[in-house]
Formats: C-alpha cells, structure tokens, sequence
C-alpha cells in the first residue's frame, strides 16, 4: 500500500472537498454572475444614453473573464487552507484519511485544473443569458464569449503559474493569505527595483546625465565589457531565455515544494 499517493484516496478527497465547499462555491458563482450582470446592463444603458451604434462590439466578456480568472483565481486558491489554519477547524484537515501530499494535490486541483475548467465552461453561458437580456431590453449587445478562441486559451497557461504563488501564499500565511502574498510581492519587487538601480549607479554612474537621460553607446560597451554589441545581445537573449525556463519550468515546482513542506510542518505541529 503506497502511504504517499493513491489515485483513489485522492479522488475521494477531492470529491470530499469540494462536497465540504460546494454551497460556498454556488453562492460565489451566482454572486461574480449577478455583478456581471448589471454592470453588463449598465454599460448596455450608457451606450444607449451615448447614442452609440447598436452594432459596436467590444471585449467587454474578455475583460470579465480575465477578471474572474488571475483575482478571482488567486482569491479562491488564497482560501484553499482556511480550514487548517483555523484552530477549531482544522480537525477536518488532521484527521482527514490520506497523506499530506494527498490533501495538498486536492485542493491544488480544485484551485486550478477544476477551476479553470468550470470558469471556461460555465461563464459563457452566464455571458450569453447577459447578452439575450440585453437584446430584449436594450436591442444591443456586447460580441457573444467564445471560451475556446487563441487568446483565452494563452491565458490559462500563465494562470497555472502565477496561481502557484498564492498557494503557498495560502499554505503559509494564517489570516488575510490573498493580502499577504500581495504585500510580499510588492516589498520582493521593491528590493529588487532598489538593488537594481544601486548596481547600475555602481557600475554605469558615469553615463548617468540625469536621473531620466542614460547614454550608453556601442563604444561604451566595448569599453566597458570588452565585448561587441552581438556578444552582448547574444548574453541578454540567453538570460531572457533562462527568465523563460525558470518562470515555465521552475517556478510553479518550487512553490508547491515549499507549499508541501509547509503544510508537512503544520501537521507534525497539530495546525499551529
């Protein structure tokens, strides 16, 4: 018996999960619809008042799709351990039968492959029942949403990244995880904004003019690296290509690494 992963034992968490979630998922649902509604309607309303043309299109479902998918995604994966952090809940999370990696694969799973998929899937038709309302109501309408086109379909892959982020976001942080993990993001971009600059006033100060105007030639270059200009646009494609690797290939495995190891300490500590 294989105490780390059974495919089993994971689909009856899952399954679990998300029967334990299901009425909070409704009400989040129905209410992220109601909100696309009006607001749907409203701006239906000031096309009229404006005189606009019946036949303007816009990528108003585009828009809200994006919405729902990167905040709306991080808010709900923000709240994937709510109930581990919570000293007089966390017994559903304890005494629940499988391993820690089990129970983490679970809610890793809802936050994103099922989340995507219901999003893809159900938003149309809320699109759509907004759009027919609007007909009867207006005669206009805003373009109907294709779930499947080439520009939805590019953002999900970055979702599956970024959303890794707030995952261990939500496995290290006790209260407010979503503020937190936005809070750390910025002061880690804060850093490196400041060590950024200070390496460039260190090592390129005198070709500063002003704070705004920095000339740096090819000759510049040349003396300063010893290098042609080829060379070194070759060294900058190769560390955008490094970027590339690291944020598709390494970023999403080192936050669910650390988001185990975590989630491993809280259980030795009873939650705590």
């Amino acid at each position: 018996m294989n105490n780390i992963f059974s495919l089993n034992r994971t689909l009856r968490i899952i399954r679990k999960d998300m029967f334990s979630e299901y009425k909070s998922l409704i009400i989040w649902v129905l209410a992220s619809a109601g909100v696309m509604f009006v607001i749907s309607a409203l701006n239906m309303l000031f096309q009229v008042l404006n005189g606009s043309d019946p036949g303007t299109n816009s990528n108003f479902h585009m828009v809200f799709y994006i919405i729902f998918l990167f905040p709306g995604g991080y808010l709900l994966t923000s709240s994937m351990f709510k109930d581990l952090h919570d000293k007089s809940k966390n017994i559903y999370w304890l005494t629940m039968p499988g391993s820690t990696f089990e129970k983490m694969l679970s809610r890793l799973l809802i936050s994103s492959l099922l989340y995507v998929i219901l999003l893809t899937l159900v938003y149309p038709v809320f699109a759509a029942l907004s759009e027919l309302l609007n007909l009867l109501i207006f005669n206009i309408r805003h373009d109907f949403f294709n779930p499947f086109n080439g520009d939805v379909m590019r953002l999900i892959p970055y979702y599956f990244v970024t959303q890794s982020i707030f995952f261990a976001g939500a496995a290290f942080f006790r209260k407010h995880p979503f503020a937190k993990t936005i809070l750390s993001l910025a002061g880690l971009q804060m850093v490196i904004s400041i060590l950024a600059v200070i390496l460039l006033r260190v090592f390129f100060g005198s070709y500063f003019t002003s704070l705004q105007n920095f000339n740096f030639s090819e000759i510049d270059i040349m003396n300063f690296t010893g290098n042609s200009m080829d060379s070194v646009n070759r060294t900058m494609d190769f560390l955008l290509t490094s970027a590339k690797v690291v944020f598709w290939g390494i970023l999403s495995p080192f936050f669910y690494i650390l988001s185990y190891f975590k989630l491993s300490e809280k259980e030795v500590r009873d939650g705590f």
